[in-house]
């Protein structure tokens, strides 16, 4: 869910015809793009941290999605 916000929605990539390969090139597997989100995500990551609501799993959890940062 964290990087929907950073990709088009289903809607535009139907309206504009946007070819797969594109979607996947610009979003999926770009680095860039993935440095975004894992950026995006800081302050969140941060505040479960200092309000102590990150427990060992979560984190692994969290690791394991590529989001701890």
């Amino acid at each position: 869910m964290a990087g929907d916000h950073a990709r088009p929605s289903p809607e535009v990539v139907r309206t504009y015809d946007m070819p797969k390969p594109v979607i996947r090139e610009a979003y999926s597997q770009n680095p860039a793009s993935r440095r975004y989100v894992v950026d995006s995500l800081r302050k969140v990551r941060e505040l479960c941290v200092e309000l102590g609501i990150v427990t060992p799993l979560s984190k692994q959890i969290w690791r394991a999605f590529g989001i701890w940062g």
